[in-house]
């Protein structure tokens, strides 16, 4: 064939595919500029969804049961909603950023804290896609007596602390105590949260604290430590002093696992007496105080936004915050 035969051939090969790619429709998609529909999702220009708002249900549990949690402060696009009663509901604009404080100051469970934006579709915030666990709260244990243990060994016999065993001092001498704290039947006290950033970008990093009370006549206050190297903090502002001579040190002791049903955290307490005194259990005032304290997620005193949302033992007023419970313990010396 000549060149014009080829050239012939060619241009029809060519309206040939324009005539099936017109056919499926691809050449209009080209021309229009729009771009096909993903398998699953609404074709681009499309609305998401059906309708501009869904509604969403207030859920959470105790963790490892199906009882439902007291009420949680939920926000819609930064805007507090106030305190709401597990299965209530509330219409929320598709894609609105939803944050949620689960059991908010409730005196039984540990707060948590998740963020999310709402789906196209009706939602609960029990959903753990939505949550990631954090509508889980764990229940606090405020007696670990009766479901675990908070015991001190002595140094000096190895027998548990008491009135009837005190731990025996010696003029200027050093002494210990093994502290052994486990709280178990699935519960905690400042368990690990599921939130780990608040909105105003702080860091929740759950810790128990633990206030170390002395009678500073006897005890020599710089030498009260912990032999694992807990941190000291700042003592909180709410403390009230069983003594005029007695002043705090506090330390930042682990949080209780999240994934365990059971919790038990372990250390020894060293204390040092002051040359040329020799403590007593005289009216218990050479005793030591020992008080741990819950963190927990709350507002500030007087702010409901997201970024008033603070995680710590004590609010911007220096209140006690969250589960308000403290535990204290003697121990008593000779």
């Amino acid at each position: 064939m000549n060149n014009k035969g080829m050239g012939a051939l060619g241009l029809i090969g060519i309206l040939l595919v324009a005539y099936f790619v017109f056919q499926s429709g691809a050449l209009n998609t080209f021309f229009s500029g729009s771009q096909p529909a993903v398998p699953g999702q609404p074709a681009p220009g499309q609305p998401v969804c059906a309708s501009s708002a869904e509604t969403l249900t207030t859920k959470g549990f105790e963790k490892y049961t199906t009882t439902a949690i007291p009420n949680s402060e939920i926000w819609i696009n930064g805007v507090d909603q106030g305190n709401k009663t597990d299965g209530s509901t509330t219409s929320v604009g598709i894609g609105s950023n939803v944050g949620v404080l689960y059991g908010h100051q409730s005196a039984i469970y540990f707060t948590d804290y998740a963020t999310f934006k709402m789906p196209c579709a009706p939602a609960s915030t029990a959903d753990p896609l939505l949550s990631l666990g954090a509508h889980e709260l764990l229940r606090a244990d405020t007696n670990p007596a009766t479901n675990g243990r908070w015991i001190f060994y002595n140094s000096d016999n190895g027998n548990i602390n008491g009135i009837t065993d005190n731990n025996t001092f010696g003029s200027g001498s050093s002494g210990s105590w093994n502290m052994e704290l486990q709280f178990q039947n699935k519960r905690a006290y400042n368990p690990e949260r599921v939130a780990k950033v608040l909105p105003n970008n702080q860091a929740v990093n759950s810790k128990m604290i633990a206030t170390v009370e002395l009678n500073t006549t006897v005890w020599d206050i710089s030498q009260a430590t912990w032999t694992e190297g807990y941190p000291v903090i700042s003592n909180p502002s709410f403390s009230v002093l069983r003594g005029t001579a007695n002043q705090l040190k506090t330390f930042e002791l682990p949080a209780c696992p999240r994934a365990s049903e059971t919790c038990l955290i372990k250390g020894t307490l060293n204390v040092k007496a002051k040359s040329g005194q020799n403590p007593a259990a005289v009216t218990d005032q050479d005793a030591i105080n020992v008080t741990i304290v819950a963190e927990d997620f709350d507002l500030k005193t007087t702010g409901n936004s997201l970024n008033d949302i603070i995680f710590s033992y004590q609010d911007d007023l220096g209140n006690a915050i969250g589960i308000k419970q403290a535990l204290s313990t003697l121990l008593t010396v000779d």
